[in-house]
């Protein structure tokens, strides 16, 4: 959803990509505000949270698709965080 359809739609607005990743990473940790208010220490989820979307956004920006943000994100979640 971030790195695809919410991406383009930041591309489409003219947002270029350091916007673009801003804008999708925040969008990720806002999403996953839920499950960081339900944490031992929600501000560290967050920030936890913020990163990782940081990191698949980037990883979206280099590999010029969804393929690999989809399979880092799928990874960490079967992983339980690494």
């Amino acid at each position: 959803m971030f790195r695809g359809f919410i991406w383009e739609r930041s591309r489409a607005a003219g947002l270029g990509p350091v916007l673009v990743v801003g804008v999708n990473a925040v969008a990720f940790a806002a999403l996953h505000l839920p499950t960081a208010l339900n944490d031992q220490d929600p501000a560290n989820e967050l920030v936890h949270d913020l990163c990782l979307g940081l990191v698949m956004c980037l990883v979206r920006l280099w590999s010029g698709n969804v393929t690999l943000a989809g399979l880092l994100h799928t990874a960490w979640d079967i992983s339980g965080g690494f």
